[in-house]
């Protein structure tokens, strides 16, 4: 009862957040590392677009995904797809995820 207790504890200090919960199964994906955080600057928005059209990523995988970690970006491809630099294939481990919305 007193787990159960500390949960609803720290459930109501989100209560005026939204809270997103998400499964992501396992995928394989482009990583980068781009220079500013969040929003993305230009530069690193036009270094994606351009592999996500370069790569024709859109016919190949049209459910493919563009996820942001803070100043790490992840472009799920399948899982045979050719990686070039700037990004380096990486896992996405599968799961459920929780994120708190940012409150304008």
């Amino acid at each position: 009862m007193e787990e159960l207790s500390r949960a609803d504890e720290t459930f109501d200090k989100f209560k005026e957040k939204t809270v997103r919960v998400v499964y992501f199964p396992t995928e394989t994906a482009a990583k980068l590392r781009c220079e500013a955080s969040d929003p993305l600057n230009a530069n690193d928005e036009a270094i994606i677009e351009k592999f996500i059209k370069d790569t024709n990523l859109a016919k190949i995988k049209p459910d493919f995904r563009v996820i942001s970690f803070g100043k790490i970006i992840l472009i799920t491809v399948p899982e045979d797809f050719e990686i070039t630099v700037p990004f380096v294939k990486s896992i996405i481990y599968g799961g459920l995820y929780a994120g708190v919305a940012k409150q304008e």
